[in-house]
């Protein structure tokens, strides 16, 4: 299958976390094509997600949070899948572990996952990247000041499943913010 990809993530669940919603995006877009494309196929392995999913318009398994299992997912694809997307770059390690080839692969990079402390097998998995997808510019910014250059880094701003527009309560009163992020003891 020349246009086939695979897609692993962390989970797909829709209370996933932040990077699982990426995950939903990506899927959802891939899902969208496919229909579009009779020529393209898709195939997705979810590590925590305990139930297989065809919400997408292709299949994932589910790795019930068996690392062994989704790297044998990972290398099942191989034989019909020729490009590869991994919601972030912890993933990403189940592709530098598939032997004797060099198929195409685009991971995220998200904030102290390549930080100071990164681990060295995740800064590979970004310089191997084909294509790096960065969520902002000081995490992109941050990350070369620690380990230098990522020449396929590519910012790509977050966004939502729908256009519909967020809700929106008035209040009176003393003005409240809300501030949601991920917290670190680095940070």
């Amino acid at each position: 299958m020349t246009n086939g990809i695979f897609i692993g993530a962390e989970s797909f669940a829709l209370k996933a976390s932040g990077i699982g919603r990426v995950a939903r995006l990506v899927a959802k877009v891939l899902g969208e094509e496919i229909e579009a494309r009779p020529d393209w196929a898709a195939r997705g392995c979810a590590l925590n997600d305990t139930m297989d999913n065809a919400e997408f318009g292709f299949p994932v398994a589910a790795a019930n949070r068996s690392r062994l299992r989704f790297l044998r997912q990972s290398l099942a694809s191989r034989v019909s899948h020729s490009a590869y997307i991994y919601d972030h770059l912890g993933l990403a390690r189940a592709h530098l572990r598939l032997p004797f080839s060099r198929q195409p692969f685009l991971s995220f990079m998200y904030g102290i996952d390549v930080w100071e402390q990164a681990p060295r097998r995740r800064i590979v998995g970004a310089r191997r990247a084909d294509q790096l997808l960065v969520i902002s510019n000081y995490t992109l910014e941050r990350a070369e000041s620690c380990h230098g250059r990522f020449p396929h880094a590519q910012i790509c701003w977050l966004a939502t499943e729908t256009d519909e527009q967020p809700f929106h309560a008035r209040r009176t009163g003393r003005p409240t913010a809300l501030i949601v992020g991920r917290v670190d003891v680095d940070s």
